[in-house]
């Protein structure tokens, strides 16, 4: 693990031998380097990168210690990202992210890609609340969740035809019934609504993750675990030859990886 940004590689990539890039549609992991810029990179691979409006990028780009990785911090006044792409159809969805809030008692966008209330989906605080909207506010699932203040939280929110799930740290919190099955969407936004400029947020987010699945649990338990997110789960550092791993020669970043690689196990 590094112990400051200057070791930190500032792009990385995707960790093909990882479950958890099956079904990922967006990762906005602070690869492409894009910290200290406006470009929000998108490291799936799918082209849906977004762009930081109304922010300060030299300074709203933070190094989080306690992470050890870089966040975005949202000032709850007008800060967004404006997105391209990133949608999901149906009912299978993940979405996953670190969080760590500043205020809890507004109305206060996290995640939105719906057009006019109509479609797509809108992951918000109400009444202090982690709420979500699937489609419409017809199909609204206000958990029992109030996220705690000044606290890196990780989230993860699933649906499938069984019903909607929260896990906080990797743990299930709150469970509710089916949402409505997506069948079209906008540009998406964090820190912002789609509908209108509306429910800005005062939070910092990391590892932002959409996926066309519901993740398992064992998986939402790897991306709850800081080390293991950007250095042996979803990710790997670039510029790194992967290679067939022997029992005599083990390095360290592959046995970090806990992965198979060519023809050894690591």
């Amino acid at each position: 693990m590094w112990d400051s940004p200057s070791q930190r590689p500032e792009h990385f990539s995707l960790n093909p031998y990882s479950s958890l890039n099956e079904g990922l549609v967006f990762a906005g992991l602070g690869g492409g380097g894009c910290v200290g810029s406006s470009n929000y990179h998108d490291s799936s691979g799918h082209g849906n990168d977004g762009t930081l409006t109304n922010m300060n990028a030299p300074t709203d780009w933070v190094w989080e210690p306690e992470l050890n990785r870089f966040a975005l911090d949202f000032d709850g006044t007008n800060d967004y990202i404006q997105g391209s792409g990133a949608g999901v159809s149906g009912i299978n969805i993940s979405i996953a992210l670190w969080a760590r809030f500043d205020k809890v008692n507004t109305i206060a966008a996290l995640f939105a890609n719906r057009a006019n209330n109509t479609n797509g989906s809108l992951l918000f605080l109400l009444s202090s609340k982690i709420t979500w909207d699937n489609t419409t506010s017809a199909s609204r699932w206000a958990t029992n969740y109030v996220p705690s203040l000044a606290t890196w939280t990780h989230l993860v929110l699933t649906s499938d035809v069984a019903g909607r799930k929260l896990y906080v740290n990797g743990e299930l919190n709150d469970t509710g019934s089916a949402g409505t099955a997506i069948t079209g969407y906008v540009d998406f936004r964090i820190g912002s609504d789609t509908s209108a400029v509306q429910y800005p947020i005062g939070a910092s987010f990391s590892d932002f993750c959409l996926y066309k699945r519901a993740l398992a649990p064992s998986e939402i338990q790897q991306l709850a675990d800081p080390s293991n997110v950007m250095l042996s789960g979803l990710v790997l550092p670039p510029r790194r030859r992967i290679f067939k791993a022997t029992a005599a020669f083990k390095p360290y970043w592959a046995i970090r990886q806990h992965q198979t690689i060519g023809g050894g196990t690591i």
